[in-house]
């Protein structure tokens, strides 16, 4: 299975948007630590076996301007109770290509190159109806490398009260990626078949992968806040049928602390 190398930062395609449009965030800096279980390892490399990977997170807000790990550096272009939009720089890692005999690297990946890594232009929208308690949003990826395409991600969350100081989410979203980010990441050229025994595949654009997530938040204090969150990836369309992956599914699961200076 292979995710977006970005996406793998607790779906950044929905989280980003989402933050905007629904977070009565404070100017100031965010550092957050945790784990997290999934078949993604911490600079998104895809594995057939679920590992446990530690999480690192910085976010930094003053005004309009943010910087964080999960959303790169951007500015909010507009922003009111209802509805949001941002533009933001980020960094793409590519993909590494698999040593012969290494167990734990995909061997489909054998013979197939690396992926370079890549600037990344991000460009959302979002609304947030009923007082914020739903979130609706957009956002489009487009990496500075043009052989990796774009993508672009819908996402729809609900949050709710769980008990005092505790609330509650639930995110479903969706990916589309263009035919040459979906050759880049999931086809085999007629030469990658003959280096590495893949049959030659040649995907469609189409939808990329659904998610859905269940998440709960506990505002300890001003300061303190702790996190935890299990979700759901499934790939779709022709990034199902790639050679290049066993596992076309990810259940993940996380637990997060964070403190605000």
């Amino acid at each position: 299975m292979k995710r977006h190398p970005l996406l793998a930062a607790v779906l950044l395609t929905v989280a980003a948007s989402a933050s905007l449009a629904d977070e009565k965030s404070e100017d100031g800096l965010t550092v957050t630590l945790g784990v997290e279980r999934s078949r993604s390892s911490a600079t998104g490399e895809s594995t057939d076996k679920p590992e446990v990977s530690p999480l690192f997170g910085l976010d930094y807000r003053s005004g309009r301007f943010f910087a964080s790990t999960s959303q790169g550096i951007g500015y909010e272009l507009w922003k009111t109770d209802l509805f949001s939009a941002f533009a933001a720089l980020a960094f793409q890692p590519g993909r590494k290509e698999s040593k012969a005999g290494d167990k734990k690297d995909n061997p489909r990946l054998v013979g197939m190159g690396r992926v370079q890594s890549s600037g990344l232009l991000l460009l959302g929208i979002g609304a947030a109806p009923l007082d914020g308690l739903v979130n609706l949003n957009a956002v489009l990826l487009k990496p500075t490398r043009s052989e990796q395409g774009l993508t672009a991600a819908f996402g729809a969350g609900v949050g709710f009260p769980v008990w005092g100081p505790v609330s509650g989410s639930v995110e479903v979203g969706a990916t589309y990626a263009d035919r040459k980010h979906m050759q880049t990441f999931f086809g085999v050229t007629s030469a990658q078949s003959l280096r590495s025994g893949n049959p030659v595949f040649t995907p469609k654009a189409g939808l990329m992968e659904s998610t859905v997530s269940l998440g709960l938040n506990w505002e300890i204090d001003k300061q303190w806040s702790a996190s935890a969150s299990v979700g759901r990836m499934q790939q779709l369309g022709d990034a199902k049928k790639s050679p290049l992956f066993k596992t076309k599914n990810d259940t993940s699961a996380s637990v997060s602390v964070s403190y605000r200076f």
